[in-house]
């Protein structure tokens, strides 16, 4: 299920990713961005990706025992065709290159789905006001911390050092069982 298509979703492998595994679950119908969802057309189109994004962690997760994974939505997206990030948690990638990288999949800019749908049935939509836009933005430039430990790591070579050595003993205590 690596990339995968039916009539209203598409799978692919992101183009720069930020992890061992980072893929992209995209509507066919075209949405520029998670903002842009509104009413019980967005919830549709968002519990679609959930359900396909979901089938398909199971199927990473089969085959890759030692990752883990989540999926969300960056509220301000570098890229225009709505998509719901699955990425591993180990972020492994040569293309983790900087502070706002790490920052975009580990701090509150980078949304759960679950969150979108509450906020689309409680305010109508997933639009956010200029001001909102500006603090999510300032969260891909604060300290990075650590998704394992929480420790706050000041380098992105750091970052890389450490987060190898919390996987390294992840797949050692799994290959132990």
């Amino acid at each position: 299920m690596r990339h995968w298509h039916d009539d209203d979703n598409i799978i692919i492998t992101d183009a720069y990713p930020k992890a061992k595994v980072h893929m992209l679950v995209l509507p066919r119908k075209p949405v520029d961005k998670v903002t842009d969802l509104v009413g019980e057309a967005g919830i549709r189109t968002v519990e679609g990706l959930i359900r396909v994004a979901t089938t398909l962690m199971g199927t990473l997760k089969a085959e890759n025992a030692y990752l883990d994974f989540k999926m969300g939505f960056h509220v301000i997206p570098s890229m225009r065709q709505l998509h719901l990030h699955v990425i591993s948690q180990d972020f492994c990638s040569p293309y983790l290159r900087n502070a706002q990288h790490w920052n975009s999949f580990n701090t509150r800019f980078f949304i759960p789905p679950e969150e979108v749908i509450k906020t689309i049935r409680e305010k109508g939509s997933f639009q956010k006001t200029a001001e909102e836009l500006n603090t999510y933005g300032r969260m891909k430039k604060i300290t990075m911390v650590c998704n394992q430990c929480s420790q706050a790591i000041k380098s992105v070579p750091m970052l890389h050092h450490h987060l190898s050595d919390h996987f390294t003993h992840k797949v050692k205590a799994l290959t132990r069982m």
